[in-house]
């Protein structure tokens, strides 16, 4: 007979307390959902607030027949101690936000919250939180320092937006979803995000389903992310995932598809990181570190307005990005007008100047990605762009990648910059002129293919390095390339682009 035991199950993972033993764990209280009303006898709120003040970790199931969704009415959940949800299945039980409030929220390094089986939905953040520069996060969690550990969790339409008519302009909107921050930890297996959105903020949007910041960690094990968005204002970056200020950052198993970071409608906001940006932090300015092993990218973009564009699927500020064994296909870095689009699928750059950026790359692929410019503007790197400090790729392939510019310049249009232009259709090295431009550049491609790629732009453009473009575009910078064993065919315009200013 199968039997299973639903109490030990939500409480995997958990390290022994001080004097417990494995076999006391059913000892520990526990407390049945039995409605789907936001408060009362039965209730999911109830049963959180008596967790709260009993004793020790504490486990929330719900009974057998309960289906459908939970919608809170008064405000999130406040989760201060340690607390296991054992849900039923996604598909079966959900809780909404109501498109009114925050779903839950972990308070303190004391807080743990494990999550398992269940959608958690339309959670909206709005409010300013009373710590930081104007901060608005976490649309259907925020975690303040605590661990927070999610098994297959669907997270859908969450959002975290810059709301002045609620508290004031937000100077920075973050974590659609989930925001982790201050030293918190995160471990999601199997989970979903769909759909959630960060917007505004007076200094930048980030990270539309997950903010991971100021010493946090996440681990990120075999997650999904689709259509998710962060819309800035004045800067957008990641629309799936910010890894900011000193954080660490590991995606293994992964697939993102679909995701955008947005400069908004009418403005020069740049945009980076369609589907993860890892960069410094405002209140920790130190770079942060990602790893992504075994993750498939496919039509993720970072479209600016007018601005820059960088990185359609991924993008490195003065941090480290290590990526192996991962896919990227039709990603792409789109801006119009005079403005500049670098790395179709990954960008490499530097906010600081004197901070170098480090890019492993090893055993990928790059088809069909593209950094799209303006007519007046600049076009480079279609898959992969290194502004500034170091990339090293190793054993990929690059095929049918472009950079371009958008349109042939109209009559009567403003005046091109010098060297407007198309650069390097797989790869580009060397500071555009956006960048800093204090930190060289230096690529290191070794046992790499680099196959029918190409540089396109209109008249009186210059289109230059098909397959590979190494140029000091911001004159006084002296990028350096090095290759070994690698194989260039059939791109245009042929052999390395190169340019000397």
């Amino acid at each position: 007979m199968a039997f299973r035991c639903r109490g030990v199950r939500a409480v995997r993972g958990r390290a022994l307390g001080a004097g417990e033993r494995l076999e006391d764990r059913h000892l520990l209280a526990a407390f049945v959902v039995t409605n789907l009303l936001d408060a009362g006898a039965g209730s999911l709120r109830e049963a959180v607030t008596r967790a709260n003040e009993a004793a020790g970790a504490d486990t929330i199931r719900f009974a057998p027949a309960l289906a459908g969704t939970i919608v809170l009415a008064s405000g999130q959940l406040d989760v201060i101690g340690g607390l296991s949800i054992d849900g039923p299945g996604a598909a079966k039980l959900a809780v909404s936000g109501n498109d009114s409030s925050r779903i839950f929220a972990l308070k303190g390094a004391e807080a743990r919250l494990s999550i398992d089986d269940i959608t958690l939905s339309n959670g909206r953040a709005t409010v300013l939180d009373p710590v930081g520069p104007g901060l608005v996060r976490g649309g259907a969690i925020r975690n303040d320092g605590g661990t927070l550990v999610l098994w297959r969790v669907t997270f859908s339409g969450n959002s975290a937006v810059s709301d002045p008519t609620q508290s004031g302009a937000a100077a920075i909107v973050g974590g659609g979803a989930v925001v982790n921050s201050g030293g918190a930890i995160l471990k999601a297996t199997d989970c979903t995000f769909i759909g959630n959105t960060v917007a505004g903020g007076t200094r930048y949007a980030f990270g539309g389903a997950i903010a991971n910041v100021t010493d946090a960690r996440a681990s990120l094990t075999r997650c999904t992310f689709t259509g998710n968005t962060a819309t800035g204002s004045t800067a957008a970056h990641g629309g799936a995932i910010g890894n900011f200020g000193a954080s660490l950052l590991v995606v293994n198993d992964g697939t993102f598809s679909g995701n955008e970071a947005l400069g908004a409608t009418g403005s020069v906001a740049p945009a980076s990181g369609g589907a993860i940006a890892t960069r410094p932090g405002t209140v920790s300015t130190s770079g942060s570190r990602t790893t992504i092993t075994a993750v498939q990218f496919r039509g993720n973009r970072a479209i600016s307005a007018g601005g820059r564009a960088t990185g359609g699927a991924l993008t490195n500020v003065d941090s480290s990005l290590t990526v192996s064994r991962s896919g990227f296909v039709a990603n792409e870095a789109i801006t119009a007008v005079s403005g500049e689009a670098s790395g179709g699928a990954i960008d490499a750059s530097s906010l600081f100047g004197e901070i170098s950026p480090l890019t492993r790359l090893g055993n990928c692929r790059f088809v069909s990605n593209q950094a799209v410019g303006g007519a007046e503007g600049f076009a480079t790197g279609g898959a992969c762009d290194n502004g500034e400090g170091t990339m090293m790729i190793d054993r990929s392939s690059f095929v049918g990648n472009v950079a371009r510019l958008s349109l042939s310049p109209a009559a009567g249009s403003p005046v091109a910059p010098p060297g407007s232009g198309a650069y390097g259709g797989a790869i580009a090295n060397g500071s555009t002129p956006a960048s800093s431009g204090e930190a060289n550049a230096t690529l290191v491609l070794r046992f790499s293919n680099v196959s029918r790629n190409h540089a396109v732009a209109g008249p009186g453009r210059t289109a230059a390095g098909g397959g590979l473009f190494n140029g000091n575009l911001a004159p006084g910078t002296f990028p350096v390339v090095r290759t070994v064993a690698s194989r260039f065919v059939a791109n245009t315009p042929p052999g390395f682009g190169s340019v000397s200013g």
